[in-house]
């Protein structure tokens, strides 16, 4: 368990257009009751990182709603054991029934 975590957002909206951010900070982790696993940077180890991500959408009509979404904004490589994820972009259309 990391010693600090914290998670920071906003979300905004203007007429038909909206954008969420957010920032997410995860300490230091050890993978022994020691902590004596303090080398970062390597496969097995458990890395502080911070990352952002940032969702910007587009209200087409009251019922469809159009966005991109961009996960790990900043392309951060850390390892959570094995080497995480870097930046991800997503498209979603969406529909209210």
């Amino acid at each position: 368990m990391p010693e600090h975590i914290f998670n920071l957002g906003a979300d905004l909206d203007y007429g038909s257009f909206g954008a969420t951010a957010t920032g997410r900070y995860v300490g230091k982790r050890y993978g022994n009751d020691s902590n004596t696993d303090t080398v970062n940077g390597v496969q097995g180890s458990l890395d502080p990182y911070f990352t952002v991500d940032l969702k910007l959408r587009y209200k087409i009509t009251a019922w469809a709603t159009a966005s991109l979404a961009v996960t790990n904004l900043f392309d951060e490589h850390y390892y959570a054991s094995s080497l995480a994820p870097g930046r991800s972009c997503y498209v979603e259309l969406g529909f209210k029934f």
